[in-house]
C-alpha cells in the first residue's frame, strides 16, 4: 500500500506525521524560536480543526472563540 493509501486508511495517520514533520524542523532549524515554534502548532491545530468541523455535523467552528478568527469559508456541497 502506497503512502497516500495509507493516510486514508488511518486518517489519524495524516495529522501525525504533520506535526512529526514539524517537531524535525523546530528541532533542526537555529533560528526556529520556541514562541515561533508554538505559534506554528496552534496554527496547524485550527486549520485541521476546522477543515474537520467544516465537514461534520458535530463540531462547531472556532470562529468568533479565537481572537482574530472570523468567519470562515463553507465548504461547498458535496465537497
Amino acid at each position: 500500500m502506497n503512502i497516500v493509501g495509507a493516510l486514508a486508511a488511518e486518517p489519524t495517520l495524516i495529522m501525525g506525521n504533520w506535526y512529526g514533520l514539524m517537531l524535525e524542523l523546530v528541532r533542526h532549524t537555529a533560528t526556529y524560536s520556541p514562541p515561533a515554534a508554538a505559534r506554528t502548532f496552534g496554527y496547524v491545530g485550527v486549520t485541521a480543526f476546522e477543515a474537520i468541523a467544516s465537514g461534520s455535523d458535530e463540531l462547531a467552528t472556532l470562529a468568533g472563540q479565537l481572537n482574530g478568527l472570523d468567519a470562515v469559508p463553507q465548504r461547498e456541497a458535496g465537497a
